[in-house]
């Protein structure tokens, strides 16, 4: 299977960080559970199917949920899938 050494993995989130500006792309209903499961799946596929051992993956998100940003880094680095790399400059 071919790979790549960067991805950009740009999760769908519940748009918590740009409801603000955009109103319109909120997610409604509160419940995210769904959206999630749909983003440690592409993550973890990324990472296991996709990236090179030592590429490099950056994870997005514009949520401000800790649930869809940093507990799902941490999920991944709990796995041994990802490791973080110190912050440069």
């Amino acid at each position: 299977p071919r790979t790549v050494h960067g991805i950009l993995v740009d999760v769908p989130c519940s748009a918590t960080g740009t409801g603000a500006r955009r109103p319109d792309v909120l997610r409604r209903g509160g419940d995210i559970k769904e959206l999630l499961e749909t983003q440690e799946m592409l993550a973890t596929h990324c990472a296991d199917n996709i990236l090179d051992a030592g590429g490099i993956m950056v994870y997005a998100t514009c949520s401000m949920l800790k649930a869809e940003s940093e507990n799902q880094v941490k999920k991944l680095i709990e796995k041994g899938n990802v490791e973080t790399m110190p912050r440069q400059g």
